[in-house]
């Protein structure tokens, strides 16, 4: 079953139901910071200001300043995904009653990404398991029926792992990052962009990596905080029978059509899918599970829209094994909160949090509701209109 949870400043208290172990309070994490000099935080303060203003001019001119350059759009031929509309698809909307389902049911499909556009149209990709082709979806009554879209295909090679934002502003633009032709000489991360207003579209490579690489990149913008909005991707480098994944981040300029090269966070990760990505109104943060044996979960915070930095945050117990991390900011305030799994051994595992309410300076623990069975598969996202975060997770395995 899925557990879901609303909070506003965090997560709740654990539900009054019987539990395996007592769970004692810790102390709060101090956050790791970085001092800006005063010259700079002055010049990113504009450039926020350009940006949530919609002044596009302004905003070029403080990048260009700050030495941050558009690269030049890396499309190679091998990678211009075409977009195709595939006559086997019914273009009906489709309801199967209880819970809905999005893919038509003859063609196996799975790593399902959706984003929401501020009109409530929701968008959902999935990859088809049987071809190179990941297929896209749309709702317009809140995902109570669904009809196909487009499919987006590679005659070269499979497109693989979506993942998909929407932003809005200055373009409105969905964006779709997978893997892509992992079975030829290299495997590469690719941005796929839409123009929701105008229907335009273009391909963009952000990273060529080793032959069959497993990257599972995780994308995010900072819209509604910004109508000239930037684009943020953390993707996991490492063979898909290693043990140790390095995880990179990049960033889009000009709302996904080329993206900077991408900067080594210097995390090993045990698992490829043990990072996040996330910005809000206190900045973007990154969340990551390092190598058994590392202090917990690590979060790091940069001020300056992915430009640099902060050291890493330590969260989590250092004895114990923590997962699957995901990070949601708010886009009010100064609140994220980071989420993840807790393992206490034998087969019990839980939910737990660290939440922020002053912007990474310190972090308090914080049980979400947990009973006997395990949970597990958190995820986080932020309400745009309230600022609330929600919470998601699986419950048991029935």
């Amino acid at each position: 079953m899925l557990a879901v949870l609303c909070v506003g400043a965090g997560p709740g208290p654990a539900l009054s139901l019987p539990a395996r172990h007592v769970k004692p309070p810790r102390p709060p994490v101090v956050g790791q910071r970085v001092e800006v000099p005063a010259a700079r935080a002055a010049t990113l303060a504009a450039l926020q200001t350009a940006k949530r203003d919609g002044d596009a001019a302004t905003a070029r001119r403080i990048e260009r300043g700050l030495g941050w350059n558009t690269p030049p759009t890396r499309t190679p031929a091998d990678i211009v995904t075409e977009t195709v509309i595939r006559p086997e698809r019914s273009q009906d909307a489709e309801k199967w009653g209880g819970d809905v389902r999005i893919n038509q049911p003859v063609w196996p499909s799975s790593y399902p990404a959706l984003a929401c556009r501020s009109d409530g149209t929701f968008y959902a990709v999935v990859d088809d398991l049987t071809g190179n082709y990941l297929d896209l979806y749309r709702s317009y009554d809140g995902g109570e029926t669904w009809s196909y879209w487009i499919s987006l295909y590679n005659p070269l090679g499979d497109l693989m792992l979506p993942t998909a934002a929407i932003g809005e502003g200055v373009h409105d633009r969905l964006l779709i990052a997978y893997d892509a032709l992992r079975e030829g000489a290299t495997t590469q991360v690719v941005v796929h962009w839409i123009d929701l207003d105008d229907a335009s579209s273009g391909t963009a490579l952000v990273a060529d990596v080793p032959s069959g690489t497993f990257s599972a990149p995780k994308i995010c913008v900072d819209s509604p905080e910004h109508t000239v909005w930037y684009a943020y991707l953390s993707f996991a480098m490492g063979p898909p029978t290693g043990e140790s994944y390095e995880v990179l981040v990049s960033r889009s300029l000009d709302y996904g059509e080329s993206w900077v090269t991408p900067a080594l966070l210097g995390v090993s990760l045990g698992d490829l899918y043990a990072h996040a990505i996330d910005f809000g109104a206190a900045g973007l943060y990154s969340a990551c599970a390092p190598l058994a044996g590392s202090a917990g979960i690590q979060v790091r915070r940069s001020t300056d829209f992915g430009g640099t930095w902060a050291p890493p945050t330590d969260l989590g117990h250092p004895s114990l094994v923590e997962m699957d991390p995901s990070v949601a900011v708010s886009n009010f305030g100064s609140t994220a909160v980071v989420s993840y799994i807790m393992d206490y051994g034998g087969g019990n595992t839980d939910i737990e949090a660290f939440v922020t309410t002053d912007a990474g300076q310190t972090w308090a623990l914080s049980y979400l509701p947990y009973t006997t069975e395990i949970e597990f598969l958190p995820n986080l996202t932020v309400d745009p209109l309230t600022g609330t975060i929600h919470a998601v997770y699986t419950r048991g395995y029935s």
